[in-house]
Formats: C-alpha cells, structure tokens, sequence
C-alpha cells in the first residue's frame, strides 16, 4: 500500500479483513427486464440526492426509447461517477422501487452487495479514502470528468465480520440521523430567512417606505396599490442602454486578461449575483470590441432551467475588465438608481420565471417581453432612501444565513470526520 493508503487504515482492528471492493460486490449487475407497460422508477441525476432517490414513475417503454440509461434493484447502491456529483457523495440505496425496477442516468454506478452488510457499504463509500481515489482516477474534459470505473472496483475495502458491520451501521445510522435533523432545523432557518428577504423586498419596492402614504391603483394586477406619487413606467423606459452580452472567444492565461460572468457562472470574483459573491473565472477574452460591465449594470440571466430570471447587480469598479456572455442581458440607466431596479428585479422572480418558454432545461425569454415589462418608480430621492433602507436590511438577513451556512457546513465535516473513524475501525464503539 501507498503512503496515503496506509494512512486510512493503519492501526486498523487487528480482526479486520482486507479486500478488493470487487471481491464483496456485483459491478453493474443484470437487472430483470419488464414488461413495455410496466411502470418503473426513473431517476435522472437531480433525483439522486442526499441519500435518497426522488421517486418519479415512468412507463419502461418510453424510458427504453428515449435514452441510454443503467438498471438497478431494490438494494443496489447507485453512486453518480461524473464531476462534480461524485465529489458531492450523490449516492443512495435503491429502496421502494416501482416494482422494484429502476432506471437512472448512464452517468451512474451500480453496485450489488454480496456477502457484506449493505448499509456498512454505503457509509463506507461515503468515506474519504474512496473520494480520494474517485477523484484521483478521473478523466475526461472540464466538467465531463468520470470515475474510472476499474480503479473504484479495486480500491482497498477493510472489511469486519458481518456482526460488527450491522453494528457500525446501526450506530452510525442514530449518529447520522441526529446530525442529519439538525442540518435539516437550520436549513428551514435559512430559507425562513430567504423568504423574509424576499417579503421585505418586495413591500418595500412597491409600498415605499412611509406607511401613511396616499396609495393609488398601480393597473398592474400583482402589485395592486402604490404610493400615489410613484410613477409606472416600463424597463426600457427608464433604460438608457440594453444589450446582450456577447459569447467570447477564449483564451488561457493571457496578461491583461478579462474576467467573464457566464449564464451557467455562478462564481465571479466581487460580482454581487443574489447577494454571492463569486470567485474568479478560469477562461478570459481578449478582443477590445467587447462592451465591459460598469459600476451600477444590472444584470439578468435570460437561459437557464434554475436560473432564468436571476437578477445581478455589478458592484465593481470600472477599471475592471469583466464581460458577459450571450444569455445575460446588461440593463444601464443615467437618470434612475439601478440598484433600486436589481431589487425590483428580486421582487418579480417569480413572475420572470414564469414568463420563460422552452422546456424546463432550458426555458428562456423572450427578450422583447422583457423590455416591457412594467416597473413602478419612485422620485430618485426616494429611489436612494429605499436601496439604502434595503441594503441594510438585505445585509442583516445575509449575516445571520452566512452563520447558519457556517453551522451547516461544520455539521457536515462532523459527519464526514465521524464516518472515515468509524468505518476504517479509528474509533472504536
């Protein structure tokens, strides 16, 4: 064994076997074939999370004519093999399947148990020696990188009798499950605070900030009444510019390089998309025709099942060299306070979602739709009183999830330290 290896189990129980995970398992196993009219599970990869498979029923036969897909039973372990899903331990039992069949992505693994205590096996799998070699064995192209399946079937598998398997399984099972509710307790904090966010968002952009104001009636029926002196306009109204951003060609590492937000980007350094801020693209533009992000730009993403309707405001300086590509719309004003539109923006999410067309994968606007939609608009003055009023408050919320997501994430690393010391045999119970 490697330096590495020997580190994951030394001083392991003397008792404890070592094997191949091929010696104690099935690798992609032959599944029963139904009937054409038989009803089966499927699961794409966005059902496989958490240690759970999102049930959804399907007809075997429209499953067999639309895809490549891999078979798995009830018992089966199936792991996601492509980056990141792997990294992020999307795997699960197969339990209560459609008729005990089912159906997922080709991007996944299956295991069949043999001769070795199936819970015992998923904790293991959940350790980070197999990370380790998952990741280690990748290839493949950026985002496309897979597990080699031939180096996951002979990774080292240090095995105690069946008894003590059933033991550790059962106690990390309680242990688990306490952790797991917890995270869950916070989580529901965390979208608690979300949805204040997004309440107080949407009063204040629409009522202002004087609770005795007089009101009349906006004529757009999801608002209802504003401030009476508050005007309807619509975005390219109070626009002095929209434009699209443009698909760029790349280049590696060049000096003087620019930063690109991309629609499928969800990191850029100092860009504040949501309230996230993002760290620094890998790919950069050179060619000067390009139009660069300015202080102030607000930024909505036109293309995206999860994302179509995410507004952005740039906060960065203009010295910086950042462009966008061809799914974002950029949207400057002179003479109206753009961050009050970024909230604004916030505000309507919902129903810029549901002005998408296409399929869910890849709905998108229509972006002469977008111009007019209507927008109602305080005095400038009252513009720059609400997005401070809201900036603080905004800041507030954000302060309090980014604590909760700092509990979330030491939970997790509980979870992992406390999984990797007991199936390696580290800590004894």
């Amino acid at each position: 064994m490697n330096t590495e290896t020997t580190y994951w189990f030394n001083n392991m129980p003397k008792h404890w076997q070592i094997k191949r995970l091929k010696d104690n398992i099935i690798f992609q196993p032959n599944v029963a074939v139904p009937a054409d009219n038989a009803f089966v599970t499927f699961m794409p990869m966005e059902c496989l999370r958490d240690g759970v498979i999102q049930q959804r029923e399907e007809i075997y036969s429209e499953i067999k004519k639309n895809g490549s897909y891999n078979a798995f039973e009830n018992g089966d372990i199936v792991i996601a093999k492509v980056t990141p899903c792997f990294e992020h331990h999307n795997m699960a039992i197969a339990v209560n399947l459609k008729n005990g069949i089912g159906y997922g992505t080709s991007e996944i693994f299956v295991l069949r148990p043999k001769n070795i205590n199936t819970p015992f096996l998923n904790y293991y799998l959940h350790s980070d020696y197999i990370l380790g070699v998952g990741v280690s064995s990748m290839a493949g192209v950026g985002g496309l990188k897979r597990v080699n399946a031939d180096v996951l079937k002979h990774a080292i598998l240090i095995l105690p009798p069946l008894a003590e398997q059933i033991k550790i399984a059962n106690y990390l099972d309680n242990k688990i499950s306490n952790i797991d509710a917890y995270v869950s307790e916070r989580k529901k904090e965390r979208l608690l605070l979300s949805d204040l966010k997004k309440a107080k968002v949407a009063e204040i952009v629409t009522k202002g900030l004087s609770p005795n104001v007089r009101l009349k009636d906006s004529g757009i029926p999801s608002i209802g009444m504003i401030p009476a002196h508050w005007e309807v306009r619509r975005i390219k109204d109070i626009a002095s510019e929209i434009f699209m951003g443009t698909t760029p060609v790349y280049e590696y590492e060049a000096e003087n390089s620019n930063y690109i937000l991309g629609q499928r980007n969800n990191q850029l350094e100092g860009i504040t998309f949501e309230g996230v801020k993002f760290a620094k693209d890998s790919f950069f533009a050179q060619r000067q025709e390009y139009e660069f992000l300015k202080y102030g730009d607000v930024l909505l993403n036109t293309l995206g099942g999860g994302s179509v309707g995410r507004a952005g405001y740039y906060n960065l300086d203009n010295s910086k060299r950042v462009i966008t590509d061809g799914h974002i719309m950029v949207i400057r004003s002179k003479t109206y306070n753009t961050k009050y539109l970024y909230f604004y923006l916030l505000s309507i999410k919902e129903q810029l979602e549901n002005m998408a067309i296409g399929s869910t994968n890849q709905s998108f606007f229509n972006i002469s739709d977008i111009r007019i939609i209507p927008i109602v608009v305080p005095p400038i003055e009252e513009q720059i009183q609400i997005v401070e009023y809201l900036d603080h408050e905004c800041d507030q919320i954000e302060k309090k999830c980014a604590l909760i997501n700092e509990q979330i994430q030491q939970l997790q690393l509980l979870k992992r330290a406390l999984i990797n010391e007991v199936v390696t045999g580290k800590k004894a119970i």
